[in-house]
């Protein structure tokens, strides 16, 4: 019987998608002295410990956090801006206790919306909050503010929260749980002036007609000693502090160490006089650097699946070729987990069918390979034919840092355990290559520059390498975002490419982006490319279900239709940029170099032939380019185009950023004045030139031979 196996790749079923707690019996836990408390890692969402998580509680001050999300989107909607000026008015003062916290602000006064963000979060000043649910609901309207407050907990899956008043004064029917105060954190924290005001060690209020100058000092002894000695930790940052006698002394808290960033919640603690009869210690805040040193000391990211690991062999039936394919993991797992487990302890579970029938095609799926502890399901895994590893033929020691004589004897084990040469040893490189989709680490949070471009991180994002060039000039920011509240006011906002163009469009509109952009396309250059520039059409429609299948309402700014094709258009196109209008009609003219790599074909509506006209496009292609109505395509603040690398070429990006300028107000010079294309060239030149140097390319050549003359044979 033949042994010949497929070169097939399987797919999981299942992915990955709650929030991940480490069960109790992996080690020994720590106890926090309060009624409830929550540990997270911020960037996973995996929970590293709990304490009645999800039982109501007071949470006092805590509830200023609401507010301030509710400020914030309010500014991100236009409604307010930091240095507006607010009048505190008499009925901002009705029902607050002369014994609750407050920044000393009389009526009549009038400071900005920062200054009374810095006094609510700062010194936690009750009459701060009030002015601010007054600004934006109107004079008197404080009970319509909770009511939204409620409201937007809500719509944040906060289960178990009820707000009365904006202050957290107390109140029976005033309650929350750490769980749904971590969900309030989550959304405010992209927000970098709440993160700013809120680890603000202090902040001077001006002299006004109603004050004097005064400084407030944060109640946060975590990163401020002011008012007490023992308790500050280096790596904290904010958040925010509450305690009435009713809630107890509740803080929540998030800290960096490393690339790990941790999110705690304590409520309810104590604060209690120690031996001496004088001194006191606040739980709040001890009982949350324990959490943080527990985070830190007791967690790493570890390995739960090699790629090495063999899972199983499985059958192959209605085949003269094949009689079983052997699945391997295709990539490994690593997971924060305690650094006390054993990892022998967990359970790897494989579904798998008895046999498949051929013909098996790479990417079909087949199984899944769930990795588990306790019931906690800690990831799933690509199962990999045993064919794909039977294809290595040489390793490449990369990014390899000194004398490599003292790597001679491990490249001896590694060549003799595995039987597989290694081909030379490369060292770190410091080039600048586009990255990979999966392995970018261009996602990371950004701050906003002198020209502000905001692209869409969808979850199937695709060629964001596109905005590259403008990564390499000098006052210009490219944000990466997920949610209405990471937008802000861009001085642009681009849709990039989708690998489902249909399902992130629908991700957009359930999550607000799609109505946010729409919004902001009033004043705002929108720019779509390729899956980006098809949501910006009418219609999408896919009668061969490519994607999602069916029709869907595109986002209706552009006059285009879409509709899904079968086969792929692949080409590489060139020319001039059509005549454009409005705020980037300096592009007019340009010449670009880029090329389509997509799914579908675009036409205009009868609105669009009075838009736009006929192309100047010269096409090289394999296949027929679907850029047959203008290269860009453009409606008032609106542009689409098919062409990846469009920014690339020449000074189009530079000749962009200045628009944008020019259109804000101000002066922009790039003062590099770089071919991006150019670059990019230099950059591969350099990768070869380093391979061909370090490697045994003789080897290396004599491998591709083989495998082409394999393949020959095979065919």
């Amino acid at each position: 019987m033949k042994k010949r196996r497929f070169f097939a790749l399987f797919l999981v079923l299942g992915l990955l998608v709650s929030l991940l707690s480490v069960p109790a019996s992996a080690f020994e836990e720590i106890d926090v002295d309060a009624r409830a408390a929550l540990l997270v890692e911020k960037e996973t969402g995996e929970i590293l410990y709990e304490k009645n998580a999800h039982e109501k509680n007071y949470p006092a001050s805590i509830t200023k956090l609401t507010v301030a999300l509710l400020v914030f989107e309010a500014i991100d909607a236009g409604q307010l801006s930091l240095d507006q000026p607010i009048t505190a008015h008499e009925s901002a003062f009705e029902g607050l206790s002369i014994y609750g916290s407050t920044a000393g602000i009389k009526v009549g006064e009038v400071l900005t919306v920062e200054q009374l963000l810095q006094c609510m979060l700062i010194v936690s000043a009750n009459e701060a909050c009030n002015i601010l649910a007054e600004a934006v609901c109107g004079e008197g309207n404080i009970s319509q503010f909770v009511q939204r407050m409620n409201e937007r907990a809500a719509a944040l899956g906060c289960e178990n929260t009820h707000y009365v008043n904006t202050s957290g004064l107390h109140d029976p029917d005033h309650y929350t749980t750490a769980w749904d105060i971590y969900l309030i954190t989550r959304a405010l924290m992209p927000y970098e002036k709440f993160m700013e005001i809120c680890n603000s060690k202090s902040a001077e209020i001006a002299e006004t007609d109603h004050n004097q100058r005064h400084v407030l000092h944060s109640t946060n002894r975590l990163i401020s000693n002011w008012r007490e000695l023992g308790y500050l930790y280096r790596d904290a940052q904010g958040i925010k502090t509450g305690s009435t006698e009713e809630a107890g002394h509740c803080l929540v808290s998030s800290a960096v160490r490393g690339d790990r960033q941790l999110v705690s919640v304590v409520l309810g603690a104590e604060k209690i006089t120690l031996a001496d009869g004088k001194s006191t210690l606040t739980k709040s805040f001890s009982e949350t650097i324990r959490l943080f040193d527990y985070g830190f000391d007791c967690f790493s990211r570890r390995e739960v699946v090699s790629a090495d690991e063999l899972v199983r062999e499985v059958p192959v039936a209605l085949s003269s070729e094949a009689n079983y394919v052997v699945a391997h993991p295709a990539e490994s797992i690593t997971r924060m987990l305690p650094t006390e487990l054993d990892l022998s302890e967990l359970t790897r579970d494989i579904t798998l069918p008895d046999s498949v029938d051929a013909p098996i095609a790479a990417g079909d799926e087949l199984g899944e390979l769930t990795v588990s502890y306790n019931g906690t399901v800690y990831g799933t895994v690509k199962l990999l034919d045993e064919d794909e590893q039977a294809r290595i033929r040489g390793l490449v020691i990369n990014k390899f840092r000194g004398d490599v004589s003292i790597l001679e004897p491990g490249i001896q084990m590694l060549e003799e355990k595995g039987g597989i040469p290694v081909c030379g040893v490369v060292p770190y490189m410091k080039v600048q290559l586009e990255d990979e989709d999966s392995l970018t680490g261009k996602f990371k949070h950004r701050k906003e520059a002198l020209i502000d471009l905001a692209v869409i991180r969808y979850p199937r994002i695709s060629n964001f390498t596109d905005f590259d060039v403008f990564e390499h000039m000098e006052g210009v920011s490219v944000r990466y975002v997920t949610s209405v509240q990471e937008i802000h006011h861009p001085d642009a906002i681009i849709l990039p490419g989708s690998k489902n163009t249909m399902g992130d469009l629908k991700w957009m509109r359930e999550n607000g982006m799609e109505a946010m952009i729409k919004k902001l396309s009033a004043d705002t250059p929108v720019i779509g490319i390729c899956g980006g520039y098809q949501m910006l059409g009418e219609s999408l429609e896919d009668p061969y279900s490519v994607e999602e299948g069916g029709s869907l309402r595109g986002m209706e700014l552009l006059p285009l239709k879409t509709v899904m094709s079968r086969e792929k258009v692949r080409c590489q196109v060139t020319g001039t940029i059509d005549p454009l209008t409005g705020m980037l009609a300096s592009l007019s003219g340009k010449e670009y170099k880029g090329y389509e790599i997509h799914m579908g074909h675009t036409n205009g509506t009868q609105e669009s032939e009075q838009i736009q006209a006929q192309p100047q496009a010269h096409v090289h292609a394999q296949e027929k380019s679907s850029t047959q109505d203008a290269v860009v395509v453009q409606k008032e603040n609106v542009y689409g185009t098919y062409v990846h690398g469009i920014f690339d070429e020449g000074d189009i990006a530079s000749t962009f950023i200045r628009a944008l300028a020019e259109k804000k107000g101000v002066h922009y010079e790039d003062n590099q004045g770089m071919n991006y294309q150019q670059y990019k060239e230099s950059q591969y030149d350099l990768l070869a030139d380093t391979l061909r140097k370090y490697l045994d390319m003789e080897a290396v050549y004599g491998m591709l031979q083989e495998a082409e003359y394999d393949k020959s044979r095979i065919g």
